[in-house]
């Protein structure tokens, strides 16, 4: 039974998500705190559970309330109740590592996803990389939400055919939209609407939520709406979005507005690699991925990833990793024929010793 904290200034606002809460069994106690001082007093006398906290409030608002409870109780989990026309304070939001964000006004099957946050998730993979895509797409990484997305179905082949996993995705990329204020086109505003009400090829889902991310991160990343800790940030993200393209350091000098010399020596200085070096080893990680996870010929991936020349490609990959790009796929294709063949055994000697 959950203990749950509702602050907001706006005394109609708590009592709607009130009664949401509490038509949820789930639930067993609802408090209320009309600032962040009155929130901190609140969590201080209560085991809580989670806190859906507003950002606009007199006193101290949500932000500075969020960053005090996240220091003293890291383990609490943090709604962030926010509205476009609050979009820079949204982004202050971000930096404070919230656990979930909602629009305002929010729909009760979007509070009651919001509790299952509550639930120790730590053996969960699947969920643990749901969440943190859901946060760096909030933030505007696009490296790490691409990473987890992998990684999403990657944790265990069985949730390559979840289709409710897929539509949690693509439910968040719509929320992401609508954070940024972006909007997207009738087309992706009509495939989104088809997935509520009719099912998918696996395949139809995974394309619409690459070319949704594409779109969402066009816009994030050249109206720079991403929030980082770091200046060099914008330019990372920049890199990645570009990286396949004419991704030159003039070109990404100008998208900072800073000298190609200057910046130079920043990324130098704050990467810990010259930017030469980190596009050809992002190159080659991601050729290194697609090696493993497809059957592409190596022209294919050579192309994909800007080379001209399979032969250059090649040469490069060898000197990266070692091996050519044709004997590194042999290699991971033979220890996944040897885990294969592993498997089975130690699943017979375990249930051995259980007899």
């Amino acid at each position: 039974m959950y203990k749950i904290l509702i602050v907001d200034d706006e005394y109609l606002e708590r009592q709607a998500l009130r009664m949401i809460l509490e038509e949820i069994p789930s639930v067993e106690q609802v408090f209320e705190a009309e600032n962040g001082l009155s929130a901190l007093e609140v969590v201080k006398a209560n085991t809580l559970d989670l806190v859906f906290m507003d950002i606009k409030m007199p006193k101290m608002d949500g932000l500075e309330a969020s960053r005090l409870i996240r220091q003293e109780y890291p383990k609490l989990k943090i709604v962030i109740l926010t509205a476009y026309a609050d979009f820079e304070l949204a982004q202050k939001a971000v930096k404070i590592h919230a656990d979930d964000y909602l629009l305002k006004p929010s729909r009760p099957e979007k509070i009651e996803e919001a509790l299952t946050l509550i639930e120790d998730k730590s053996a969960n993979e699947v969920v643990d990389y749901m969440i943190s895509f859901k946060r760096a797409l909030f933030k505007g990484q696009l490296k790490d939400t691409r990473f987890c997305l992998k990684n999403l179905f990657k944790t265990d082949q069985d949730h390559m055919d979840d289709i409710e996993l897929l539509k949690s995705i693509l439910v968040t990329v719509q929320q992401a939209s609508d954070f940024f204020g972006i909007t997207l086109d009738e087309k992706s505003k009509q495939d989104l609407q088809a997935v509520k009400l009719q099912g998918m090829r696996m395949k139809d889902y995974l394309t619409l939520i690459d070319l949704l991310l594409d779109k969402i991160f066009h816009q994030v990343i050249e109206k720079k709406l991403g929030s980082y800790d770091r200046e060099i940030d914008y330019a990372l993200n920049f890199i990645e979005y570009h990286l396949t393209g004419l991704c030159t350091l003039e070109c990404v000098a100008d998208y900072m507005n800073i000298s190609p010399h200057y910046f130079s020596k920043l990324f130098k200085n704050e990467v810990g690699e010259n930017f030469i070096q980190y596009i050809t080893n992002r190159k080659m990680e991601i050729a290194s991925e697609k090696l493993i996870a497809t059957k592409d010929p190596i022209v294919s991936i050579a192309f994909d990833l800007g080379f001209n020349e399979a032969n250059y490609f090649s040469k490069v990959f060898k000197k990266s990793t070692g091996y050519s790009p044709s004997e590194f796929r042999e290699v991971h294709i033979h220890k996944a024929k040897q885990e294969k063949i592993l498997l089975p055994n130690v699943k017979f000697k375990c249930n051995k010793l259980q007899t």
